[in-house]
């Protein structure tokens, strides 16, 4: 006697089709100052500078006998400009416009380099951070690691160095101050901006108070304003209800209690 499925005999009169539908792509604006066959320059203008194209050709004419090319301008098929300061040259399929890379052209005294146009733009953007108040012979790593976990690349980490004295007699005399050199690629590290203003200015780092402060960043000393330093600071007028002193507010009057203690919980050991 032969048993058949109900179920089993209804299925097999479906078929069955699966389809795997393709990811779709993120939609990514070209690079306007890529081009293939071209050379790329940029030049920021200074106030009230005006920058032709006629500029550009006598100045790309007169390294013709720099690099052995007379007639090369001959061999320009365009030239363009792309935003607000980046002007594009393209040439002729057979010219062999490696010749110009590197090269530089001088339009109003100012020198300005020739880039490959099929590479995109190197933007890199350089800071230095200095962390005060730690120890003697502190170990390197330690910042190396503190980077690292607020945001920073190993890749990103330029050096780390000790600050020195810059008298003459002393110079080789290290000041207790330690230094980092940070290199950004923007066009790769869209965050690089955020991850900088977000390093604590004061914090702890093995377990040691130190305070951290951007280079060349006018930065008040007294209440952490980055507009002023302490000079112009306008708590130098204000009179502290604690000691009675002025320059500061009752809440900042110990001015050690400031530096060790850590802002925004950044807390690393």
């Amino acid at each position: 006697m032969k048993i058949t499925c109900f179920f089993c005999s209804k299925i097999s009169n479906f078929k069955f089709q699966i389809s795997i539908s393709k990811p779709k792509l993120a939609n990514v604006a070209p690079d306007p100052s890529v081009c293939k066959n071209a050379i790329r320059v940029r030049i920021q203008k200074q106030k009230n500078e005006k920058i032709t194209r006629l500029n550009i050709l006598n100045a790309l004419q007169e390294i013709g006998s720099t690099i052995g090319e007379n007639d090369f301008i001959q061999k320009i098929d365009s030239l363009a400009m792309v935003g607000n300061s980046t002007w594009l040259i393209s040439f002729v399929s057979n010219f062999n416009l490696r010749i110009l890379i590197d090269q530089s052209i001088k339009i109003n005294e100012r020198e300005f380099r020739l880039e490959d146009a099929e590479s995109p733009v190197q933007n890199f953007k350089v800071f230095t951070f200095k962390f005060i108040g730690l120890q003697p012979n502190f170990n390197k790593q330690h910042i190396h690691n503190f980077l690292v976990k607020n945001g920073v690349k190993s890749s990103e980490i330029v050096q780390i160095y000790d600050e020195y004295c810059i008298e003459p007699e002393f110079k080789h005399i290290k000041k207790g101050t330690i230094r980092a050199k940070l290199k950004f690629d923007s066009n790769f590290n869209l965050q690089y901006k955020s991850i900088v203003n977000h390093l604590p200015q004061n914090t702890y780092i093995n377990n040691l108070p130190v305070s951290i402060q951007m280079v060349g960043q006018p930065r008040c000393l007294g209440c952490n304003s980055l507009d002023h330093k302490i000079a112009q600071c306008p708590k130098k007028n204000q009179k502290c209800r604690k000691c009675n002193n002025l320059g500061h507010l009752e809440v900042d009057c110990n001015l050690a209690k400031i530096i060790s203690t850590p802002t925004n919980d950044h807390n690393f050991e």
